[in-house]
């Protein structure tokens, strides 16, 4: 086929497991958009903030935001639990949970951005009058089975 396209460049996911995705009423995602207060209901979604008044002060006293999580998530480094004064467990609950997230907003977008791919290939080949393009079954992303990609469409339609 003329011009030929790569497919879309696919954002990585964070090798850390275990958390559940939670996201701050009013928002999506897209953790690097949140602000202090939303990072605050966050955190109260897995980590009570009567149960563990410390960390919630910690968090406080180092202005977390949606940003400052993603960076912790995502340049992981041993020394920040001790700098931000979180207790290890928790700390562990909060990586995991934010990478949760960060997983979550990074596959909705690789299946969108594949999706837009096959898309473009198909114009593509009926514009050159080529038929039904023949590559499109090998770059379609591959789902373990159907439940998870009926989830994934309601929440990449949700977002739109």
């Amino acid at each position: 086929m003329p011009n030929e396209v790569r497919p879309p460049r696919q954002l990585p996911m964070i090798p850390i497991r275990g958390g559940t995705v939670y996201i701050p009423p009013g928002r999506d995602h897209d953790i690097r958009k949140w602000d202090r207060e939303d990072t605050d209901l966050w955190l109260a979604c897995f980590l009570r903030p009567d149960l563990y008044p410390e960390t919630f002060l910690a968090a406080t006293k180092q202005h977390l935001d949606g940003e400052s999580m993603y960076w912790l998530v995502t340049k992981r480094d041993t020394n920040w639990q001790a700098q931000l004064e979180i207790p290890p467990e928790q700390y562990k609950r909060i990586m995991e949970s934010a990478a949760a997230v960060v997983n979550e907003r990074n596959n909705i977008f690789n299946i969108t951005e594949k999706k837009k791919f096959i898309e473009s290939r198909k114009r593509a080949a009926e514009e050159h009058g080529e038929g039904p393009p023949g590559r499109e079954e090998r770059v379609a992303p591959q789902f373990e089975n159907q439940e998870v990609e009926e989830q994934v469409e309601q929440q990449i339609d949700g977002q739109e």
